[in-house]
C-alpha cells in the first residue's frame, strides 16, 4: 500500500479493530483533516488527541508494549463507530466522511469551513486512492498486500518485533526479580519454623 506520511501504519492500526468499512474510511479521512496522517504529529498524534485524554499506557497486562497509535486508534474507535451509525443513511462523498470524522473528533467548526471544501475533498481522494471506497460502494479496495502470504507473514513479523522490544525485556526482568524476591522472601520466612520443628523431632527421637 502506498501513502503519505504514516498511512500504511494507521491503516494496519484501525485494521487490528474494526472491519467496518465505513468507519475504516472515516478514521482515515479524520486522521488526514487532523494531522495529515502523522503519528508524531504534535498536539495529540494522528487523531489530535487532547493530552489529558490521551492514553498512554505503555504495555498491557502481559507486559507486551503497544505502540501508541494503537492506542489512539482504541481510545477514538468508539467514537467513530457512533458517528459512523448516526451517518449511516447519507449518501456516498467526501462530506459524509468529514462530517462523521467531524463528531467524532469534535472540532469547533466542520472541516468544510475550517479546512474548505478543496482540503475534504483532497483528503478524501487520498483515502480512496491509498485504501478504498467505504460505505455503499462495494468495499475498500484493500491493497494492503500483493503477497498472498502476508496473512500469515504479518503476525509472525509482528511477533518477532515484539521479542526484539526493550521494553518487553525490560517488564519480563521486573517480573522475574520480583518473583524471585518473592519466592526468597518464603524461604526464610519458614526456614526458621521449619529448623525449630526439626530440632524438636530430633530431641524427641532422642
Amino acid at each position: 500500500m502506498s501513502g503519505p506520511n504514516d498511512f500504511q501504519a494507521i491503516v494496519a492500526a484501525i485494521l487490528k479493530h474494526t472491519q467496518d468499512d465505513t468507519v475504516i474510511v472515516a478514521m482515515l479521512v479524520g486522521a488526514g483533516l487532523e494531522s495529515d496522517w502523522t503519528i508524531g504529529a504534535p498536539g495529540g498524534g494522528a487523531f489530535q488527541i487532547i493530552d489529558s485524554a490521551r492514553p498512554t499506557t505503555p504495555s498491557n497486562f502481559l507486559g507486551v508494549s503497544l505502540d501508541q497509535i494503537d492506542l489512539d486508534v482504541q481510545y477514538m474507535l468508539p467514537r467513530y463507530q457512533s458517528a459512523a451509525a448516526a451517518h449511516a443513511k447519507d449518501p456516498e462523498s467526501a462530506d459524509k466522511y468529514a462530517n462523521i470524522a467531524h463528531d467524532a473528533e469534535r472540532p469547533a467548526l466542520p472541516y468544510q469551513q475550517s479546512q474548505g471544501e478543496s482540503k475534504v475533498n483532497s483528503v478524501y481522494h487520498t483515502v480512496v486512492v491509498n485504501y478504498g471506497m467505504g460505505g455503499t460502494s462495494g468495499g475498500p479496495d484493500q491493497v494492503i498486500s500483493s503477497n498472498p502470504f502476508s496473512a500469515i507473514i504479518q503476525p509472525v513479523t509482528d511477533f518477532i518485533s515484539r521479542l526484539t522490544d526493550v521494553r518487553m525485556w525490560r517488564s519480563v526482568g521486573w517480573l522475574a526479580l520480583g518473583l524471585a524476591v518473592m519466592v526468597l522472601a518464603i524461604i526464610v520466612w519458614f526456614r526458621k519454623p521449619l529448623q525449630q520443628a526439626a530440632t524438636t523431632v530430633v530431641k524427641a527421637a532422642a
